[in-house]
């Protein structure tokens, strides 16, 4: 696309990468593999170092179980992120840091704090009815887990809901 400059001078946009030009799928990730023949493969390091063009990339082998090959153009397009994850090198991603030694902590004696008279364990949950059932629905469904088909077996069940009886 074009635009007018203030000027009066016609400005064009910059071209796309070479990854997005009008170029079909297998020419756009030769690097990655071959995907050409009745065998398709991926590229391994060696081979992507041995090829004009690719760049390797260590920094995906925790999401896909291997590095990745990629076109230079490739690379390009994905500019910053390329390089927070594979170290912003066509290689293997620098060593990380060592991480620092924890300190010791001090070995003073502590003071002894008087200390509380032990407080009585709090009592044990209720053991689960047999019926697992929640309160809302044992009005529609009885011990036996038949649902609940007339008016007289509903309304003689106590609605655990309120302190009446179900109403049908």
């Amino acid at each position: 696309s074009s635009a007018e400059s203030p000027e009066g001078q016609e400005q064009r946009s910059p071209p796309p990468p070479p990854l997005l030009t009008g170029q079909d799928w297998t020419s756009q990730l030769s690097c990655t593999g071959d995907f050409s023949s009745q065998q398709p493969s991926i590229n391994d390091e060696p081979t992507c170092d041995a090829t004009s063009g690719c760049v390797w990339c260590d920094g995906v082998k925790g999401l896909v179980g291997q590095g990745i090959c990629a076109s230079e153009g490739q690379k390009e397009m994905l500019g910053q992120f390329w390089d927070q994850l594979c170290g912003g090198q066509s290689g293997p991603p620098a060593t990380p840091p060592t991480p620092p030694v924890p300190v010791p902590a001090a070995t003073s004696k502590p003071t002894s704090k008087p200390t509380d008279p032990p407080v009585a364990p709090p009592p044990a949950p209720a053991p689960a009815p047999d019926n697992p059932l929640p309160d809302a629905f044992k009005c529609e469904i009885d011990e036996s887990q038949n649902v609940v088909t007339d008016r007289t077996s509903c309304e003689a069940r106590k609605d655990p809901t309120s302190s009446s009886n179900c109403v049908w």
